[in-house]
């Protein structure tokens, strides 16, 4: 490795390359832009500019070793760094299918560095793999896994293994030097020693596992083994918040990537499949607090991956992602145990919001259960909110809840009357007074008291409204215009049924 004296007269031989190079750049769109279609019809011209390019990612390559992390190190989470690198190869992971298998921990794992080291180190090992698997054409596998590291001390494994070219005996200690290559006609014989270097620096390291390590995939043909540093003795772990853990399941790499960054940046732990059978294998292996699929994948479809999703677990909060919304589509949706669906377009913030929703519905679900599965009887009701913004309704309801001794509190707002003292017991709500915020709000009710009762009255039977309803956890809906007969039908399938689960 070079030593500081070299660094420094490398850095800034790159520095001053970076000038020509620029001026090579600018004199070659000029000439582009003069001669049009004469010049870029030429066959030699994609060659040309592809020069350019390759010369360019050496530089950014030798810049890379010289400097490789910059940043203090300190304690992250290893999963969405991983899957963001996974993310940015993706354009020539996708095309393997099923050969490619990301596995992530079942539960968030901090390691020791930084998150920028991991990310190249990373990208650079996937890309060695893929030229590796490109040489058998692209016949064998690759899979990425996350483990605990097999030294202790808080260190973290990625385990990158292929089924490809393999390295040669002879060949197995040159593999970090920088310049060497085992790739025919491709490669600047630097991306091994970029990551190992930018790990080395922040207290990691990349090694090749030899075939006497346990935990080494028995198929591989390369194994690749990315730790994260120790944790240093005063740096004991902060009590981390238990970020909810998203599995997005999308085949479009554009959507999925914007999607997934959007749920990341709300606090979500987000890992991602762009197939339903990458998807099931996850399922299989981890845990989920939510899955949001596609409707339509190739292959197998959306239905397949809600399938897995129930086999496993009755408690993960399940999306599906449609481009058409209609009442059968709902119905087909209860009929898989898929809690919701959401028709594109849509943005991050509303997808967020509909899976916090649906978790908090599903916390209430599971602590009623609880209570009657103790032999605990259902809770008294008695104050019941009143939010309508048609003030003949708001009369009306109170007068029906007078006529069954409850007590009416109309109120004009949802977030601030659940925010009364003491709690409400139920709400009638009409669905024009319900705003993302209060429909949080009821559902985070719901989770804190199981007992909590919401009758919703909607204006008309339609696709929207019914979709309302059961995104609300609604114990009854009405429709407008709606019977003081049909109301206290509702009033007593929703108090006066003990037992029921929403």
């Amino acid at each position: 490795m070079a030593n500081d004296t070299t660094d420094l007269l490398a850095a800034g031989l790159i520095h001053e390359i970076r000038h020509p190079l620029m001026g090579i750049k600018l004199g070659l769109q000029l000439v582009q832009k003069v001669m049009g279609e004469e010049l870029t019809s030429q066959a030699e011209w994609p060659m040309v500019l592809g020069q350019v390019k390759r010369l360019e990612e050496l530089l950014a390559s030798y810049q890379l070793l010289l400097s490789p992390d910059q940043d203090p190190p300190t304690r992250f989470d290893v999963g969405p760094v991983v899957a963001q690198a996974i993310d940015l190869c993706m354009l020539r992971l996708q095309p393997l299918g099923k050969q490619f298998v990301s596995q992530p921990p079942p539960e968030p794992l901090f390691g020791y560095g930084t998150p920028s080291s991991l990310l190249h180190a990373l990208i650079n090992v996937l890309i060695n793999s893929l030229d590796a698997l490109e040489q058998t054409g692209n016949t064998g596998r690759i899979w990425v896994r996350v483990l605990p590291g097999a030294r202790g001390n808080g260190r973290v494994d990625v385990r990158v293994s292929d089924e490809g070219s393999g390295i040669e005996p002879g060949a197995a200690e040159k593999v970090f030097e920088p310049r060497f290559t085992t790739k025919r006609d491709k490669g600047s014989g630097l991306g091994l020693s970029i990551a190992r270097r930018m790990m080395e620096s922040v207290g990691g390291e990349v090694v090749l596992v030899d075939a006497h390590d346990p935990a080494r995939l028995g198929w591989a043909k390369t194994e690749l083994r990315i730790s994260l540093g120790p944790r240093p003795a005063e740096d004991k772990p902060a009590d981390e918040p238990a970020a909810r853990r998203i599995l997005l399941v999308e085949d479009d790499v554009a959507i999925r990537t914007i999607l997934k960054r959007g749920m990341q940046g709300c606090g979500y732990h987000v890992v991602s499949a762009a197939s339903a059978e990458e998807a099931q294998l996850m399922i299989e292996s981890a845990s989920f607090d939510a899955v949001v699929t596609d409707k339509n994948l190739p292959g197998k479809s959306g239905l397949d991956v809600a399938r897995a999703v129930r086999a496993r677990s009755d408690d993960t909060v399940l999306v599906m992602m449609t481009g058409y919304s209609s009442r059968e589509s709902a119905k087909e949706m209860q009929r898989l145990g898929a809690d919701a669906y959401i028709t594109k377009p849509f943005d991050t913030a509303e997808l967020a919001a509909l899976i916090e929703q649906l978790i908090l519905r599903r916390l209430a679900r599971n602590a009623l259960r609880d209570r009657l599965s103790r032999g605990e009887a259902p809770g008294v009701i008695s104050r019941v909110v009143v939010v309508d913004s048609d003030p003949k309704d708001r009369v009306r309801v109170a007068r029906l809840l007078d006529q069954r001794k409850l007590t009416p509190l109309v109120r004009p707002d949802v977030i601030a009357a659940l925010a009364e003292a003491p709690a409400p017991h139920a709400l009638v709500v009409d669905s024009g007074s319900l705003t993302d915020e209060a429909k949080l709000k009821i559902a985070a009710m719901q989770a804190e008291h199981p007992d909590f009762k919401v009758v919703l009255l909607s204006p008309a039977d339609n696709t929207t409204e019914f979709l309302a309803g059961i995104l609300l956890n609604a114990s009854a809906q009405l429709f407008r215009p709606w019977t003081d007969e049909a109301f206290a039908e509702a009033l007593h399938r929703s108090f006066d049924a003990p037992g029921a689960l929403p």
